[in-house]
């Protein structure tokens, strides 16, 4: 019987799949759940898996394979310029540049379905004008972050996230708040559940780490996860004549890391806050967690993202401002610490936690039951949802 085809459009860790190309290159993968899918995928010999990314370190597109997966990396520089087009131009042009280059891998691969995960990024955006079978799955809602941004290029990214979820007639849900986004979007939707495979060695589930970090923060480092919150609640509680030790750990762009550090100096906190912004691997990333007494997560949340969940696998209590989706994490039991207010009132809750070390091993023990319940699933469990969904995108 013939094998079905799939063309999977994902942000992979490029240092890892194309470590001779960026050996001299940090690269925090900033998603470790895509990576995650695709060494299921090495396991699976039902389909056929062709995979697609994008780069702006390659001066020509690569093609290779790799435990048993066809790989095809397309560099994204303009042979003139030896740089990607500003995003500006690229949205302007209708991503020209890109579409030529996925019709010409879809002509050489002939896919049954296109499975596109994520919904940033050029070859993302050419998905939206291809008529064919294809499955979307959504990691994150820019529009949610960049909607009311005043910078203009933050508009076109909304923008076009939303035209890409109106062209897809299957999106993939983990969240019941994700399927009423996906349906405000997109009306007549099909939505079949599906949840990537988390990064968590079993040996770290529920470890007991020596609690050397008092908050921490652990999350992509970014103006719209909090990482500007997290700073003006560090310097209320220095203010106010604490001492602790805290810290940031996740990847992000470099240019604006460095604005943050420079910010903590002008503030007065650099022996206060350290900032680990080159953790290789995802291990390292959760053993730091586990040993932080709080994990403050500072924004209303939308969508339950890796970090709530490495929380409670990990033995560390979150702290957050209480949001509709996370509040379900606490319909059993008490598994995270929600408040409602302003950072003034998180950094009093911030005094009272570190000063009540009983209930936070209470808190962590309720969540890491959560975890088990809720995201503890099995590998094969996990693939057949993915196999089911791209099986529905067939049945329309």
């Amino acid at each position: 019987m013939k094998k079905l085809k799939i063309l999977i459009i994902i942000a992979l860790n490029q240092k890892e799949f194309v470590p001779e190309v960026y050996k001299n290159y940090v690269n925090v993968s900033l998603t470790p759940y895509f990576t995650n899918l695709i060494k299921l995928l090495e396991k699976d010999n039902e389909y056929e898996y062709y995979i697609v990314d994008s780069s702006d370190k390659l001066n020509k597109d690569i093609s290779f394979y790799r435990n048993g997966l066809k790989y095809t990396i397309i560099s994204n520089k303009n042979k003139y310029l030896g740089r990607q087009l500003p995003y500006i131009i690229r949205h302007y042009t209708g991503f020209r540049y890109m579409k030529k280059k996925m019709r010409r891998i879809i002509n050489e691969y002939s896919p049954d379905i296109i499975s596109t995960h994520g919904t940033y990024g050029d070859l993302v955006y050419c998905t939206a004008d291809i008529d064919m079978p294809k499955l979307l799955t959504i990691d994150m809602f820019y529009d949610l972050y960049y909607e009311k941004s005043p910078n203009y290029i933050h508009k076109l990214y909304a923008k076009n996230e939303r035209r890409v979820i109106k062209s897809y007639k299957v999106i993939t849900y983990r969240t019941n708040f994700m399927i009423r986004k996906i349906l405000e979007l997109n009306p007549k939707a099909i939505t079949p559940y599906f949840g990537y495979p988390l990064d968590i060695d079993e040996e770290l589930i529920g470890i007991s780490s020596k609690k050397n970090i008092d908050i921490i923060y652990a999350a992509r480092i970014h103006k719209y996860l909090g990482v500007e919150n997290y700073i003006e609640l560090i310097s209320i509680l220095f203010k106010k004549g604490n001492r602790f030790k805290a810290k940031i750990i996740g990847g992000g762009d470099k240019q604006y890391i460095n604005t943050i550090s420079d910010r903590i100096i002008n503030l007065g906190l650099s022996n206060i806050i350290e900032i680990d912004a080159n953790i290789e691997r995802h291990r390292d990333f959760l053993i730091q967690l586990s040993q932080a007494r709080i994990n403050v997560f500072p924004i209303v949340e939308s969508m339950i993202s890796g970090t709530v969940i490495e929380s409670l696998a990990v033995n560390t209590p979150l702290l957050t401002f209480k949001s509709e989706v996370l509040s379900k994490l606490n319909t059993t039991r008490q598994s995270i610490i929600e408040i409602n207010g302003n950072l003034e009132e998180m950094a009093n809750t911030i005094e009272r936690l570190l000063a009540d070390q009983p209930f936070l091993n209470k808190i962590a023990e309720n969540g890491l039951q959560t975890f088990l319940e809720q995201y503890h699933k099995p590998p094969q469990v996990i693939l057949d949802h993915y196999k089911n969904a791209l099986r529905t995108c067939l049945n329309l």
